[in-house]
């Protein structure tokens, strides 16, 4: 692993898995959104594109990147079972997440698995048990896209802040990850709250005071 500087001029490396064939539901922007937010902040995020076939080497990488792709290889298995169509918002980590979901799959999680969210409105992993998305350790799995991350700026900077972390330390990376301005990202992100019926600060103040609650345990 080559040396990468710290502070001013810090570089982060990103692998975005087969993005030829994985790239139906608009991932390039979650992209485009980590780059900018990096580039706002002084940081360099280099993108390095892994197509099928090729040798992947964690080390070399701070973050990995996967999008969606076609249902071919379970096409009699979608024609048979109704699909999860539609926007959807979550609560997570005292806040909300939005996007769109569309998948025929149904996602049922293990005990010692952790959702990402709770589905505020939607379908999430299986339209039953009100949970989306899967988290282990470092690697977050989700149906949401739409794209996800320019909706939800709180979450393309908490991925940026694990492998900032990761990689210079936390007082590096406190110092790197300086607020911006989202005010037009958290517009956007409010409508689509109010879309599905539901008022932008209550649901935040709700899923504050549930993971407050949650942390409490």
């Amino acid at each position: 692993m080559r040396e990468r500087e710290r502070g001013e001029g810090a570089t982060l490396v990103l692998g975005h898995l087969y993005p030829e064939q994985l790239n139906v539901y608009g991932d390039r922007g979650n992209i485009l959104t980590l780059t900018q937010r990096c580039a706002w902040r002084g940081i360099r995020l280099e993108v390095t594109a892994l197509e099928l076939g090729a040798p992947i080497q964690p080390d070399a990488f701070d973050m990995l990147f996967i999008g969606g792709g076609q249902d071919r290889e379970q096409e009699e298995v979608a024609k048979a079972t109704a699909r999860c169509v539609g926007n959807v918002a979550l609560a997570w980590a005292g806040s909300t997440l939005v996007g769109f979901e569309n998948h025929g799959g149904r996602t049922y999680l293990g005990p010692q698995a952790r959702a990402l969210g709770r589905v505020l409105a939607g379908h999430g992993n299986n339209g039953e048990d009100h949970r989306e998305g899967c988290v282990h350790r470092n690697v977050f799995g989700t149906y949401v896209h739409g794209s996800l991350l320019p909706k939800n700026p709180h979450f393309a900077d908490h991925l940026l802040h694990l492998a900032l972390a990761r990689r210079f330390g936390d007082g590096v990376c406190a110092a790197l990850m300086t607020p911006l301005d989202d005010g037009l990202e958290w517009q956007a992100h409010d409508v689509m709250l109010r879309r599905l019926g539901l008022d932008p600060g209550k649901v935040r103040s709700d899923s504050a005071v549930e993971s407050t609650a949650a942390a409490a345990l």
